[in-house]
């Protein structure tokens, strides 16, 4: 019956037949999306790239939108018309701390057709630690390092001595 329709899989049809053309054919395997560092990390894969021309992302502060383009030109196929797929990432570096973010993913065929994946989200974190993995006083006896790290508004300072001894000078001072 060629009034049928198929369930979509990643904007592939998976069974039956559309009077329209196929949405676009790309098989999305996966789409996430992980803070890291001060942004947010989004990937994905495709298991086949058949007529894809590209991806856009959008994000939005929550999952019904409103949604914005993230990408000024389209993020290019790496395997056009390829039946296997490709590896993707995009970091968003737009993001505030402490803030949960979601986003969707477009992809668009050859023909100009296209297909929204997501949302999936993740809350933005910033910089959460730092390790100084050495320290040379060149000569200053004795050695010590004042290490000053503001992590989520708490001002915490530490002294090292030249022992690798730490004594807390002060901790917990809001900024």
């Amino acid at each position: 019956d060629s009034g049928s329709y198929g369930e979509t899989n990643g904007g592939d049809i998976a069974d039956g037949t559309s009077p329209s053309p196929v949405p676009t054919a790309i098989l999305l395997s996966s789409f996430s999306a992980m803070p890291q560092g001060e942004g947010i990390l989004l990937t994905w894969e495709t298991a086949a790239e058949l007529q894809n021309l590209g991806f856009n992302i959008y994000r939005g502060e929550s999952f019904d939108g409103p949604w914005t383009k993230l990408n000024a030109t389209l993020i290019p196929a790496q395997n056009p018309g390829a039946t296997f797929g490709a590896k993707y990432e995009w970091l968003d570096t737009g993001v505030t701390p402490e803030v949960t973010y979601s986003y969707r993913l477009e992809d668009v065929d050859l023909h100009g057709a296209s297909t929204f994946h997501g949302p999936v989200s993740a809350m933005a974190t910033g910089v959460t630690s730092v390790v100084v993995m050495s320290f040379g006083a060149h000569g200053v006896a004795p050695a010590v390092l004042l290490l000053t790290v503001a992590v989520a508004g708490a001002l915490v300072v530490q002294r090292w001595q030249r022992n690798g001894a730490a004594r807390k000078q002060g901790a917990d001072k809001h900024c």
